[in-house]
């Protein structure tokens, strides 16, 4: 697949070979992260922690809250990892100095190694460090005499070197040969040619997609709770559409055409990101559901929304308006100190509970305190979650 990638750099010179890869403020990054993310993980890159001369720790940990990155620049110990990965990296890029004390410091799923091809032995570098990671970001690879862009043959000779995943960074490509590249289990890591406009994000997933014979693929839609709403039919129009605009977009086979979900009913989707599954013959898009996803009225196609964290945490949020003497959630928000002398109590009852029914009551009321505490302070379980992913060893 193609990974998108964008640069942040603290201060811009007039004229920068880097051109519209960089960015350098939060809101600027995250209006392009916003668009490039539809489309998959973003990789970012801090070019002055790379090169010594700043931090852009602040920028990138805001995005990394907001959207599926990969992380890389800079990451030479493992304070500076482990604080990637609980603002919500998915992954960390370390360099190729680093050292196996470094990779053991953390989980393979969470660590993408760079291999300079120019400058290593990338066989032996990959039979080095293929157990300590969960991929390669493999650079500086050779053009293709005949058409001075990315040698597709020798990343692909090169991905027969290691099992694990293989990410090439490349300058110039063309969406055949991302496609080419994806369909032997290789992602290519677009920059300038991405900001310089030709390559198309939205193309290059489409690209990688196998359409069934009548131009379509199953698409399976599910809410940020992870819940399934209705499953469609995508087109290449549709699908580059949703990942232009974000709005869930579909091919309506009665029609003739495509329909944007919520057009009639109000009840509109917003797509956050496309995923392929690994065979590229269906799509799963990851959206925020306004109203009812159903025609029939119920939130799914399969039924009522599930009750579970997410859902508790937003009826707790709209009882911020509630009377406290009628609701004890308002009541609960509004003072901090039965907030805590009530959290108090269920650990202390938790840990004093010798039945399992009495802990299973104990530890429900905690929880729900819990989810009132989180709200009273803004937090979100997204972010809760992310914390605790960032901490495993």
């Amino acid at each position: 697949m193609n990974v998108p990638a964008m640069k942040i750099r603290q201060k811009l010179p007039v004229e920068d070979d880097l051109g519209r890869e960089c960015v350098s403020d939060v809101e600027e990054a995250s209006h392009l992260a916003e668009i490039l993310s539809r489309s998959g993980e973003i990789a970012l890159m801090d070019l002055d922690a790379e090169v010594g001369t700043g931090d852009n720790l602040k920028i990138i940990k805001t995005l990394c809250a907001r959207f599926p990155c990969r992380v890389r620049g800079g990451i030479r110990s493992v304070e500076r990892g482990r604080a990637l990965l609980r603002a919500g990296a998915e992954r960390i890029v370390v360099g190729r100095d680093a050292d196996l004390d470094l990779l053991r410091s953390f989980r393979p799923v969470h660590l993408i190694l760079e291999v300079d091809s120019s400058r290593e032995d990338v066989s032996a570098r990959f039979h080095e460090a293929e157990q300590f990671c969960h991929g390669f970001l493999v650079t500086a690879l050779p053009a293709s005499a005949d058409t001075q862009r990315v040698d597709v043959e020798e990343i692909r000779r090169l991905s027969m070197l290691t099992e694990r995943r293989l990410c090439a960074e490349v300058d110039e490509i063309t969406l055949e040969e991302i496609a080419t590249l994806d369909h032997v289990g290789v992602d290519v890591q677009v920059g300038k040619a991405l900001h310089e406009g030709r390559i198309v994000a939205a193309e290059a997933l489409s690209a990688c997609v196998s359409w069934a014979p009548d131009g379509t693929v199953p698409t399976v839609v599910q809410d940020v709770a992870g819940q399934v709403l209705m499953v469609a039919l995508s087109s290449r129009e549709s699908l580059e559409k949703t990942l232009r605009s974000g709005e869930g977009t579909y091919h309506d086979p009665e029609r003739g055409g495509i329909r944007r979900k919520g057009e009639r009913s109000g009840n509109d989707q917003l797509v956050l990101r496309c995923v392929p599954s690994c065979d590229r013959t269906a799509l799963l898009f990851l959206v925020r559901q306004a109203g009812n996803a159903c025609h029939t009225g119920s939130y799914s196609c399969f039924g009522e929304r599930d009750f579970g964290l997410d859902f508790l945490s937003e009826v707790a949020a709209l009882k911020r308006s509630s009377d406290p003497s009628s609701s004890y959630t308002a009541r609960l928000l509004g003072d901090p100190d039965l907030r805590s002398a009530k959290i108090r109590e269920k650990v202390d009852e938790i840990a004093h509970a010798r039945r399992r029914d009495e802990a299973q009551w104990a530890i429900a009321d905690l929880v729900y305190f819990l989810v009132v505490e989180s709200v009273s302070r803004g937090l979100t379980w997204a972010e809760i979650i992310r914390e605790l992913r960032g901490r495993q060893r």
